[in-house]
C-alpha cells in the first residue's frame, strides 16, 4: 500500500486517572522486606516500630519481636545500599515508620539510628529522594517543630487541622470510615462520592491521602485509582505496581468512527454466493470490546441468526489458524501447523478447489500476508505453515480468480502466468479476463489505528464488483488477521479498533446481501486469542485484560446473514462450516 495519510479512527484517548502511586502496606510481612517492594516500585514502605531494649525492632506488637529483624537491618541498610550505589537511580521513597510504643521515647531512637546514615538525610542526592514519615503513636502536632527536616509525619483526620501544616507529610485515614465495600462489584454512589469528598478535603491543603485497610484486588485497585487516592494501599506490591503501571494501555476511550464508504450496489439475480468473514482470533469477548467502546451500534447486533463454533484442532485443545482454518475451509480436523492435510499429511482438497469444478469464482482479502495461515487454508497444502514459499508457489498455481492482500516480497522467486497484479487497489478494476492478484505491500500492513486507512473496505468493495460479474456465483473469504496481532501483542486499544473497522466492513457487506438475495454472509473467527475480559467499564470507555499472549480454547460466535442463514444456529464444530456452505451451494 503506498500511502497511510489518514487515520481511521479519530479518538483513543487516554484516561485522566490520578498518578497513584503504591503502599507497601504492613512490608515487614513480606517474605523479602524493602527489597521486595522498592524491586517492584512501590514508592511509599510501611514498618511498624517497637521500642524494645532500647532498639528499634520491627514488629506488630512484642509477641512477634524477631531479634534479627530490627529496623536498622530491615530498613536503614538497604536504604544505605540504594543511597551510595550507582546501580540505583532516580528514586523518591518515602519510610512510613508506624510507632507502637511510646512516641517520644521511640522518635529519640528512630532518629539517633538515622543519623548514623548522613547519606539518607543530607540532601545531595536529587535523584534518590528518602523521606521518614512518622504514623502511629506520634507526639502532639505543636511539638513537630521539634524533629529535624528529615521527620515529617502522617496525620489521620481530616476533621481538624494543625496550625502549621509543614511538617505534615501525608494524611493517613481507615476506608471503612467511609465505605464497607469489599472490593468486590462496584462502590455505591454515596460511598464514592464520601471518598471523592475526602480527596477533595486532603488535597485543598496541598497533601498526598492514603487510605489504610482497603480491599486490595484489581478490581479495587481499578476502582480506587480513579477516584484520585495518592497512594494505593496493598499487601501484594508487584501485582499491584504492575497492574497501575499497565492500566492506561488496557483503557479504551468510547469512539465514534469514520462514516463507511458509500457504495451502491445493483440489484441482481439470485445467483448463489458466499462471503465467509474471518476475524482471526475474535471472541466473543473482542466483539464485546468493540461494541462498549463504539459510540453507534455495531452493524453485528442486526444479524438475528448466531451460533458457537467449537475451535478444537486434531492434536490440541488449543487450535491455530493453520487447523482452525483448514477445518473451515476443508471440513476435516487436522494437526496444529497444518495446512490443507489431514493427520496422515494427505492433501484435502478446500472448498475453494470443489467450487471450481463447478464453474463458481473464488477469491480471498485479508488483512495478512497471502501466505499467512488462514487465507493460505484457502489454497495450500503444506506440513509447516511456515513454509511461505512453498505456499507462495501453491498460490501462484492457483485458480483463485482474485486475492487482495500484503506479503508481495514472499513472491519475488515466482513468476504469474496469466494473472494480472496490481499494486495497490485501483479506483476502478482494469478491464481483463484475466486473474487479479493485488499486493498492497511488501511486507505486512500496520494497526488500522497505526495507519491502515480503510484497506480492508477498499478491498472487499473491489472484490465483490469484479466477482458479482461471475456468471455462475462466488465465494469470498475476507480475514482481518489483526484482531488475531491485538491479542497477541496484548494491545487494547488496537484490538478494539481492529473489531470495530472489522465491523464496518461487515456493514458494507449486509449492504451487498440485502440487494443481493441469492447471497449467504457468514461471519465468524478461527479461534480467540489474548484469553480477553472486560473486568471494569468506567464513565468514558472500558478496560481490557489480558489473560495470555496465545490463543485459547474458547468457543468463537458465528453470526449468519441472508439465504441459508438459518442452518447456522445452534453449537456445533467448525468443520460444520464447511459442510454448511457446501449444503447451500448444493440447492438450486
Amino acid at each position: 500500500m503506498r500511502k497511510f495519510l489518514v487515520f481511521l479512527f479519530s479518538a483513543f484517548y487516554s484516561v485522566a486517572f490520578a498518578q497513584n502511586e503504591v503502599h507497601s502496606h504492613n512490608d515487614y510481612e513480606q517474605n523479602v522486606p524493602f527489597w521486595k517492594a522498592f524491586s517492584a516500585g512501590c514508592t511509599s514502605i510501611e514498618a511498624d516500630v517497637i521500642l524494645y531494649n532500647n532498639d528499634l525492632m520491627v514488629s506488630h506488637d512484642v509477641k512477634g519481636i524477631n531479634a534479627q529483624n530490627n529496623f536498622e537491618n530491615l530498613y536503614l541498610k538497604p536504604l544505605h545500599i540504594i543511597a551510595t550505589s550507582d546501580k540505583y537511580t532516580n528514586f523518591n521513597l518515602q519510610i512510613l515508620i508506624d510507632l507502637k510504643t511510646e512516641a517520644v521515647a521511640t522518635l529519640a531512637v528512630l532518629q539517633s539510628q538515622i543519623e548514623k546514615y548522613p547519606e539518607l538525610i543530607n540532601g545531595n542526592l536529587p535523584t534518590k529522594k528518602i523521606s521518614f514519615v512518622i504514623s502511629g503513636n506520634r507526639p502532639k502536632p505543636e511539638q513537630y517543630e521539634n524533629y529535624p527536616s528529615f521527620i515529617n509525619f502522617d496525620y489521620q483526620t481530616l476533621d481538624t487541622w494543625p496550625n502549621d501544616m509543614s511538617k505534615v507529610a501525608l494524611v493517613s485515614v481507615p476506608f471503612y470510615k467511609y465505605s464497607r465495600w469489599n472490593g468486590k462489584g462496584r462502590l455505591t454512589e454515596a460511598d464514592e462520592n464520601k471518598i471523592k469528598e475526602a480527596v477533595s478535603l486532603a488535597h485543598s491543603k496541598n497533601k498526598k491521602i492514603r487510605f489504610w485497610a482497603t480491599p486490595d484486588s484489581k478490581t479495587a485497585w481499578f476502582s480506587l485509582s480513579q477516584l484520585g487516592i495518592d497512594y494505593i494501599n496493598t499487601d501484594q506490591p508487584f501485582e499491584c505496581v504492575s497492574y497501575l503501571k499497565t492500566i492506561e494501555d488496557g483503557l479504551v476511550k468510547s469512539f465514534s468512527t469514520t462514516q463507511a464508504e458509500t457504495k451502491t450496489w445493483q440489484k441482481s439475480t439470485k445467483k448463489p454466493a458466499v462471503i465467509l468473514m474471518i476475524g482471526d482470533g475474535n471472541g466473543l469477548a473482542q466483539w464485546a470490546s468493540g461494541m462498549y467502546s463504539s459510540l453507534t451500534p455495531l452493524n453485528i447486533t442486526k444479524i438475528k441468526t448466531i451460533g458457537l463454533v467449537k475451535t478444537q484442532s486434531k492434536d490440541d485443545f488449543t487450535t491455530d489458524s493453520a487447523a482452525g482454518g483448514t477445518a473451515m475451509a476443508s471440513g476435516q480436523k487436522t494437526k496444529n501447523r497444518y495446512i490443507g492435510i489431514d493427520e496422515n499429511e494427505k492433501v484435502i482438497p478446500s472448498i475453494f478447489n470443489l467450487l471450481k469444478k463447478k464453474n463458481i469464482s473464488t477469491g480471498i482479502i485479508t488483512t495478512d500476508q497471502m501466505t499467512g495461515a488462514t487465507p493460505s487454508a484457502f489454497y495450500g497444502h503444506v506440513a509447516d505453515r511456515d513454509s511461505s514459499q512453498k505456499l507462495a508457489e501453491q498460490l501462484v498455481n492457483s485458480e483463485i480468480d482474485i486475492f487482495i492482500g500484503a506479503g508481495k516480497s514472499k513472491f519475488k522467486n515466482f513468476e504469474w502466468k496469466s494473472r494480472l497484479i496490481l499494486d495497490e487497489i485501483p479506483v476502478q478494476l482494469p478491464q481483463t479476463k484475466s486473474e487479479i492478484g493485488i499486493f498492497v505491500i511488501d511486507n505486512s500492513l500496520p494497526y488500522v489505528n497505526q495507519g491502515r486507512e480503510n484497506y480492508l473496505e477498499k478491498a472487499t468493495n473491489t472484490a465483490l464488483e469484479y466477482l458479482s460479474k461471475k456468471e455462475n456465483g462466488f465465494m469470498l473469504m475476507i480475514e482481518n488477521g489483526h484482531i488475531d496481532g491485538a491479542g497477541h501483542d496484548n494491545k487494547a486499544k488496537e484490538l478494539a479498533a481492529e473489531v470495530i473497522e472489522f465491523d464496518k466492513t461487515i456493514g458494507q457487506v449486509m449492504r451487498y446481501v440485502d440487494l443481493n438475495p441469492g447471497t449467504l454472509l457468514v461471519i465468524t473467527a478461527d479461534h480467540e486469542t489474548g484469553g480477553v475480559v472486560l473486568p471494569h467499564g468506567y464513565k468514558d470507555g472500558i478496560e481490557i485484560q489480558f489473560h495470555s499472549n496465545d490463543h485459547s480454547g474458547i468457543p468463537v460466535p458465528l453470526f449468519a446473514y441472508g439465504k441459508g442463514s438459518e442452518n447456522f444456529g445452534g453449537i456445533y464444530e467448525n468443520t460444520a462450516i464447511f459442510d454448511k456452505i457446501l449444503e447451500y451451494f448444493g440447492r438450486k
